[in-house]
């Protein structure tokens, strides 16, 4: 709750941007980071990082992504 100056309470809520949920966008980005991954799987590596980077421009509150992303970046020396 928040405390105005002048001293009504008001319940909210804090979100991240955006404040809705595009559910194809979401759905097609999990799919692109499970091909990713088989990608990376299977030694495509550039395909693989194409494909995450993908994922997070269709939904970027995706912290797994950002990890996964992270892990095969490092492993090439590549901190960009």
């Amino acid at each position: 709750s928040l405390q105005w100056a002048v001293g009504k309470t008001v319940l909210a809520t804090v979100t991240m941007l955006p404040f809705y949920k595009n559910q194809a966008a979401v759905n097609l980005a999990e799919s692109k980071v499970n091909e990713g991954l088989k990608k990376y799987a299977d030694g495509e590596t550039e395909t693989a990082i194409a494909l995450l980077r993908e994922a997070l421009q269709l939904n970027p509150r995706n912290a797994d992504v950002y990890e996964s992303l992270g892990v095969i970046l490092s492993k090439l020396d590549r901190y960009d």
